[in-house]
């Protein structure tokens, strides 16, 4: 039953809903990773383009 397959999500749910700091900490940290994995991607992109060519 769908119920009983969403159970252990709901519990987890609840237990990060009294660490509001801890989950912050984690989108932090998240969005710093994706950041400098964004910035290396954009990197590779614009050399591949040649686009760092443009700047004097």
């Amino acid at each position: 039953m769908l119920l009983d397959l969403l159970a252990p999500i709901r519990v987890s749910r609840a237990a990060w809903a009294d660490r509001p700091d801890d989950v912050a900490d984690i989108l932090r940290d998240g969005t710093g990773h994706a950041r400098g994995v964004t910035q290396a991607t954009l990197d590779t992109v614009k050399d591949a383009l040649g686009l760092y060519s443009l700047a004097p």
